[in-house]
């Protein structure tokens, strides 16, 4: 990992994965690391670990970047430390597909549960980290999961009839307030 400061970039479609004649997006996410020759890994979980997303990544990164990629379905394939790989690079590109495949692949594999937890603490904990007291940060942040993915397994998995049909704003409305108190309120 370089200097550069953490972050997120989130984007819905695009990049190599649907661009492959634009680079533009990937340019820009490869500028973010402040290094010439970035080390990148991507996780194609959501989509069930497709073959054929896997070769497209290698394709557009083979040459700018120092790429590699962690398969959670078939774990006799890849790096033995996947924390320890995934902490270790300049980028994580997390792939687009099915949310269930990826809540999936976490509920019964401790590889993939293990990816899921370092990739949402680097997501979650550095926006909570301005908020949140040092001492506090570990507590909040595992309270904020518990909503996340409590609402992806009841919504996607179980697909509990009340709570897929909610839209957008009953769950900001009835969940938000749960959500603001993990983050700032009175534990």
């Amino acid at each position: 990992m370089t200097g550069a400061m953490r972050q997120v970039v989130a984007f819905g479609g695009g990049g190599f994965s649907q661009e492959s004649g634009n680079p533009l997006l990937d340019d820009y996410v490869l500028g973010l690391t402040g290094t010439a020759n970035p080390r990148v890994c991507f996780l194609p979980t959501a989509s069930g670990d497709a073959d054929h997303y896997v070769v497209r990544f290698y394709n557009a990164f083979r040459d700018r970047a120092r790429p590699s990629h962690v398969s959670l379905f078939r774990r006799e394939r890849g790096v033995p430390d996947i924390r320890s790989h995934l902490l270790a690079q300049d980028v994580i590109y997390v792939g687009g597909g099915s949310l269930i495949s990826l809540l999936r692949a976490a509920a019964s594999n401790e590889d993939a549960a293990g990816a899921v937890r370092t990739i949402f603490g680097g997501q979650v904990v550095p926006m909570l980290s301005q908020v949140v007291p040092p001492a506090e940060l570990p507590l909040r942040a595992g309270l904020v999961a518990t909503q996340i993915m409590g609402l992806g397994v009841t919504r996607y998995i179980l697909k509990v009839p009340p709570v897929v049909a909610m839209d957008r704003a009953q769950i900001v409305r009835l969940l938000g307030p749960t959500m603001q108190r993990y983050v700032v309120g009175k534990l």
